[in-house]
């Protein structure tokens, strides 16, 4: 079976089409970087590594790298726990990356600031946060089963809320992946999906400016 046949592929890629369609309707002039990779992992290529690339190119007053995370459930730590180094994690709600993804975007954010953005099915809510601003992550309990690193969500932005229902449904609904949605097409989706923006322009506005910052100083 094809990695593009599969159901993982299928949501995630779903997710991509989505959260890149809301970037657009709310300001971003983006490039579809996950798109050109034909199933596989972007990369980008460099004399001495290759490394696994964001899904997209975001440009506002900055260029900056987006990551595209869509997921079924938040991670939920009721009564917190100890990671492998023995720290104590509060309880807390958030989402996971794959650590060799997460160690990837941190060199990606060297070249250029990354952002992660989660979405979850089930709550039908919008994440977004700069990987600098998020801090250390929170290891797995179980590294050797699950090498994932973990963000609570109190570290992210929640940008946006969608129609509970609706957006189940946009997952659950069968299309073609190859290319992107058409400018009538994006309208005509986040219409339908009724997104609620919370703190998405507060989010750009403050990290442009922040990151402006930093840039005008190096």
């Amino acid at each position: 079976m094809r990695l593009e046949d599969t159901e993982q592929y299928k949501l995630g890629r779903n997710g991509e089409l989505l959260i890149h369609s809301f970037a657009i309707e709310y300001g971003c002039t983006a490039f579809d970087i996950g798109g050109t990779a034909s199933g596989a992992a972007p990369m980008l290529q460099s004399k001495h590594k290759n490394i696994i690339a964001p899904d997209a190119l975001h440009l506002r007053n900055v260029p900056l790298w987006a990551e595209y995370k869509t997921k079924s459930v938040f991670y939920d730590h009721v009564n917190g726990r100890h990671d492998p180094s023995g720290n104590r994690i509060p309880p807390c709600l958030g989402h996971g990356i794959n650590r060799r993804a997460y160690e990837d975007y941190r060199r990606a954010d060297e070249l250029m600031p990354v952002t992660l953005w989660f979405l979850c099915i089930t709550a039908a809510q919008l994440h977004v946060a700069s990987l600098s601003e998020l801090g250390e992550p929170i290891s797995s309990t179980r590294p050797e089963l699950y090498n994932v690193v973990n963000f609570p969500l109190v570290r992210m932005h929640h940008v946006a809320s969608f129609d509970k229902g609706r957006l189940q449904q946009f997952f659950r609904k069968d299309r073609l992946h190859e290319g992107l949605p058409t400018e009538a097409e994006r309208k005509a989706l986040l219409h339908w999906l009724r997104p609620r923006q919370m703190q998405f322009d507060a989010f750009t506005e403050h990290f442009l400016i922040w990151r402006e910052q930093c840039w005008a100083n190096r």
